[in-house]
């Protein structure tokens, strides 16, 4: 049983796909407890580098082709800490199952801050029917957002 700690997208924190995908890596590395950045998000982040630090597998959240900025740096990160590092890709074609990986898809882009803030944004305009008014409303709750 592992302590992972799970990178992933700000869009996914408490969605759907966020759910399966802690189920994929309960399931399909033995998790025994899942590190989720989105827990402590009002709190005192410098403690999640030494979480990062203290996990023994990283996993982190490809979407569509793309490691989005903090995800790709947590992934590195633990690659340089020599932590065993998952890609759990979200697919392009959006109707495909989440898959695990293991390490990262070299053939994935990398994206700076603002490249990624650019993929964000294009998934809220593509989904901005009801996604828009459920965060403005504070309802995104369970709502898949990829």
């Amino acid at each position: 049983m592992a302590t992972i700690y799970f990178s992933h997208p700000s869009l996914s924190y408490h969605s759907d796909t966020e759910e399966k995908a802690i189920l994929i890596m309960r399931k399909g590395l033995g998790a025994k407890s899942i590190i989720n950045p989105y827990d402590y998000k009002r709190k005192d982040k410098d403690n999640l580098g030494q979480m990062l630090k203290d996990s023994e597998i990283v996993v982190g959240m490809s979407v569509y082709g793309n490691y989005p900025y903090i995800v790709w740096n947590d992934m590195e990160y633990g690659l340089s800490l020599e932590k065993r590092v998952y890609t759990l890709d979200f697919p392009a074609d959006r109707a495909s199952p989440l898959k695990l990986a293991e390490g990262m898809n070299e053939n994935y882009n990398r994206l700076s801050p603002e490249e990624t803030d650019n993929l964000y944004r294009d998934i809220m305009k593509e989904d901005s029917k009801g996604i828009i008014s459920s965060l403005f409303l504070g309802k995104l709750g369970k709502k898949s957002v990829f």
